[in-house]
This record gives structure tokens, sequence and C-alpha cells, in this order.
């Protein structure tokens, strides 16, 4: 009767252990990984990499900003957001938080809008178990703040907590490694 018993606690161990324990392992290879207490997020990020937390300004509004970036341009980085840039096309990759009315009436109308510079898609997509926008904004002109056309910027918007959560690249080149951050991160609040 025991045996019986032991069954189904042994099946239950072992689709615990392959759900949740296997994938923990497999992402940490050449990975490092950045948890975020105060906004209850963490994802992993290459190895080789660098983050730095700091306040920036959105147009009147003091935003919570993470910039990550190869090792060797964290220092570029940090100090443009010390200039006070919460958003600069040239960050590798940037996590942003804004309380919910700061991003409903001032980030969202820019994000969302075809301008003249280039064109915007926008897809629901889900973010560590949350709903989320991913917005892809396409360069459709020659040669803006050093792209090229056809470059396009990502950006997934999540709402999380009582604001949005905004984790985006606007290079190229960045574009599947925002994609493994994207995939990685874990909401624990």
């Amino acid at each position: 009767m025991k045996r019986i018993l032991l069954i189904p606690l042994f099946i239950v161990i072992i689709i615990v252990f392959w759900i949740y324990i296997i994938p923990i392992f497999q992402n940490m290879e050449g990975q490092s990984h950045y948890i975020n207490d105060k906004y209850g997020f963490e994802l992993n990020y290459p190895e080789t990499w660098r983050y730095y937390e700091n306040q920036a300004w959105w147009e009147r509004n003091i935003v919570d900003t993470i910039v990550l970036a190869p090792q060797e341009d964290i220092e570029k980085m940090k100090a443009i957001v010390d200039e006070g840039s919460a958003f600069s096309l040239k960050f590798p990759i940037t996590i942003n938080f804004f309380a919910g009315d700061i991003y409903e009436d001032e980030v969202f109308p820019v994000l969302s809008a075809d301008d003249e510079y280039g064109t915007v898609e926008m897809n629901n997509t889900e973010v560590g178990g949350k709903y989320a926008k991913e917005i892809r904004s396409i360069l459709t002109v020659d040669e803006f703040e050093g792209f090229e056309v056809g470059n396009i910027a990502i950006d997934y918007v999540i709402p999380h907590q009582e604001g949005y959560l905004i984790i985006g690249s606007h290079m190229d080149k960045y574009k599947d490694v925002l994609k493994d951050m994207v995939d990685s991160i874990l909401f624990t609040n």
C-alpha cells in the first residue's frame, strides 16, 4: 500500500523538477542573473554584460532606469544616464518603470504612433506570465541618429504593480539578447 502512495509523489517530484529546475540550469549557462526587489522581477543577461541602475528624467518625471550593456560599453552608458536621460537610442537594452498615468499620458503616445521617422507595429504577447504589448518601431528614413533604414526598435510594455515596466532596445544587433532576456523574466510579486 505504501508503494502505491509513493508512486504519485515520485511523479509529482519528477514533473516539478522537469518544469522548474531544469530550465533554470539551462538558462544559466553563459548567463548572469539580475534581481530587482523593488519591482519584483528577475531576469538573465549575458555574463559578459553589466547593468547600471539609476533614476533619470522622462519629460517632467523621474523614472527608475536600468541599462544593460556589454562590459566594455557600460561606462559610456552610465554617463548618459547620469546626465539624466531615461531613454537614449544608444542604450543597448533598457528597463524603465513608469507610474501608470505617466506612461498612459506621455510615453505610450510617443511609442505607439507612426511619425516622420518610421512606422509602428503592436502585438499582444506574454512576458513572465503577464499580458504585455510588443511594440516594434521600424525606421523608414535614411540615417536617423546613426541608424539605417529598416532598423527595428523593440519595446515590451508590461503592466506591473501600479505602472508599467518597459524593456527594450533600439539596436538590431541586440534583438536576440533582448528576446533571451524577455524570455527569462520571472515576476516575484
